[in-house]
């Protein structure tokens, strides 16, 4: 990881620093960049700019997000704007307690939601995308969702938002296969 600290003052004491070290905490972030700095930084007149592969870190650091694929930023903003402009949708996990619920449980998601994709399953579990309207409301959302896990009998169930790292990983899919195209 690199780490540039941008001094933004109007003093003549404007200056680079490059921390190119990367030590990592249990947590995965970067010992050089604590939450105090975080906020430190956001109220000076300064900017942080980290590269990193970690999606997890840059959501929980960063104000502005850029992900850059085969040397081309692909997008800039929030981590709010990323996630509902190239976010897919949402994910759901539903775990189920027996392996008989399984198939009903598949027809009734299929039936509920026209357009969801099975992305896993593993034995009591089942990952779904949901691809979901613009403009749905959450409450909406969790009402339905709510509903079939009540007609499922399921055990229990999540839903979330896009993250960071699936979009991170729908730019690079879509990147190779740029760069396969484009040699055919």
């Amino acid at each position: 990881m690199i780490v540039l600290i941008l001094s933004n003052s109007d003093s003549d004491n404007d200056s680079v620093t490059d921390d190119d070290s990367v030590s990592h905490n249990d947590n995965g972030y970067n010992d050089n960049v604590s939450h105090n700095d975080n906020d430190n930084i956001r109220e000076s007149d300064t900017a942080l700019v980290l590269t990193s592969h970690s999606m997890e870190e840059c959501d929980a650091l960063c104000t502005q997000i850029a992900i850059m694929t085969n040397g081309e930023f692909r997008c800039l903003g929030s981590t709010q704007h990323i996630k509902s402009k190239y976010g897919s949708g949402y994910s759901l996990a539903i775990r189920l307690y027996t392996t008989n619920q399984i198939e009903s449980a598949k027809e009734l998601i299929t039936k509920m939601f026209p357009n969801a994709r099975l992305m896993d399953e593993h034995i009591l579990h089942l990952n779904y995308e949901l691809m979901i309207e613009k403009g749905q409301k959450w409450s909406m959302l969790f009402e339905k969702v709510g509903k079939l896990a009540e007609l499922i009998d399921a055990a229990d169930y999540s839903i979330s938002q896009t993250t960071l790292d699936q979009i991170f990983l729908d730019f690079s899919r879509n990147a190779r296969t740029d760069i396969v195209k484009s040699h055919f």
